[in-house]
């Protein structure tokens, strides 16, 4: 590209920035780019928040570092033509044409982020639950519902600026049901200004079609909403609340005519099992994804009721027969990595403000009522002596013959032995079966 002095370049902005330890990382979500800026690559990227002369450019740059205009220009038109070549900046007479491209999780841009905010640790993801609240009764929910104090409209906001400053860039909202709080799309309104890619996890019952209209103006980048099964009595039987199959299938259809991405979420357990695989069918008869999950899990009260819902030996061996392509893995482990990204890339924050390393992880390492979130992050003790441990610190683990099937999830070990160094039993059992299937 020939770069002429007089030409006039500004932002692309739909590119979203954070700050990182003295540094700024661009992410560009509809190319899946990253960019580095270093103090000085700051101060362009500051001037270029306004439609800009490189000329001018140029030489506000030799004012500031006290360098000739002739080395500054070859340095300058470096850094704008790597800067072209991604599309992070464009001329401004391009700006008016420019298509709005919202902040966008996808798998290719996370694998790029991941290891980049665990070697800069900084929370790449959160999820925070809004509300600890549900219209729902699902028989395996490990929310514990109990009456507390949530964070308000003013303090959720405050969460967020604040994962804003410590580097996040993916956001999940969920609950209990977010929705049912009157506030919930203000509040993903100011997540959306901040240049957040927004998922909501909803169970749909609640959306009605100005809701998904408000949704879609929004540009959220995805819904995910549990269905447990496309017949109505099964389903309803989960949720034990008739008529929510109903409503959940109506939302996704206002959610897919208002062109919104929606993913059916289904948990497998015995009361599902003969017909989960019709959450499949639904997903193609209303253009969503879908994927299944397993397995339920105790409460986060330390219940164990739930194991009851687990599949039996026969029915796990099945499961993973038939999603042998989603579930089936060799999971390579580096003895001396940590052992997941709980933690590290990923953080949760509870209803009342408690920080836990991930949602399926419910050991608290602050609470934001006390702290900042960056304080927490950077100086817990439970957490950072959580980041330290490896698989090698695993004992039963590290000499297991199925470890490399296994999915081992310290938060799992942690809710339900009472320690992130046992083995929570379901994985094991998990392992066994598919190192059984892949290696017949």
């Amino acid at each position: 590209m020939t770069i002429k002095l007089d030409s006039e370049i500004i932002r692309n902005p739909n590119i979203v920035t954070r700050i990182i330890n003295s540094k700024a990382l661009l992410v560009n979500y509809e190319n899946n780019e990253l960019f580095w800026l270093n103090s000085s690559g700051i101060f362009l990227w500051d001037l270029l928040s306004k439609s800009i002369q490189i000329e001018i450019l140029i030489k506000k740059f030799q004012r500031k570092y006290q360098v000739n205009f002739q080395s500054t220009k070859q340095e300058v038109v470096k850094f704008i033509s790597n800067l072209f070549k991604e599309q992070f900046i464009i001329f401004s007479k391009q700006k008016k044409f420019l298509k709005r491209f919202p902040p966008s999780f996808s798998d290719k841009l996370w694998d790029k982020i991941q290891p980049i905010a665990e070697k800069e640790k900084f929370p790449a993801l959160a999820e925070i639950e809004i509300i600890d609240q549900c219209n729902l009764s699902c028989i395996h929910c490990y929310v514990t519902k109990k009456k507390k104090t949530i964070l308000s409209f003013i303090e959720v906001k405050s969460v967020i600026s604040q994962l804003e400053k410590a580097g996040c860039f993916f956001l999940t909202f969920t609950g209990g049901e977010p929705f049912l709080r009157k506030d919930f799309l203000k509040i993903i309104y100011y997540a959306e200004k901040k240049g957040f890619s927004i998922d909501i996890l909803s169970n749909g019952t609640l959306i009605t079609s100005s809701v998904a209209k408000e949704i879609a103006k929004l540009k959220v980048n995805r819904i995910q909403i549990s269905v447990y099964s496309a017949i109505p009595i099964i389903h309803d039987s989960v949720t034990k609340i008739n008529g929510s199959f109903r409503k959940s299938k109506s939302a996704i259809k206002l959610l897919r005519d208002n062109k919104v991405k929606v993913h059916l979420a289904c948990l497998v357990m015995s009361l599902n099992f003969s017909t989960y695989k019709t959450v499949g069918d639904l997903a193609k008869e209303t253009g969503a994804s879908w994927s299944v999950a397993y397995p339920v899990r105790a409460r986060h009260s330390g219940e164990k009721d739930t194991y009851r819902l687990r599949l039996n030996k026969q029915q796990l061996k099945q499961f993973v027969i038939d999603n042998e392509k989603e579930v089936c893995q060799y999971f390579i482990k580096e003895f001396n990595n940590s052992i997941c990204h709980a933690g590290l890339a990923i953080c949760f924050i509870s209803a009342i403000g408690g920080v836990t390393p991930c949602v399926l992880f419910p050991m608290q390492v602050g609470n934001l009522h006390k702290e900042r979130f960056i304080k927490i992050w950077r100086k817990s003790f439970l957490l950072n002596n959580f980041r330290v441990l490896t698989i090698s610190d695993l004992p039963k683990c590290k000499s297991c013959k199925f470890l490399e099937f296994c999915r081992v999830c310290p938060g799992l070990n942690y809710l339900e032995e009472g320690s992130v160094f046992k083995s929570a039993k379901i994985n094991c059992q998990f392992a066994r079966v598919t190192k059984q299937i892949l290696e017949n």
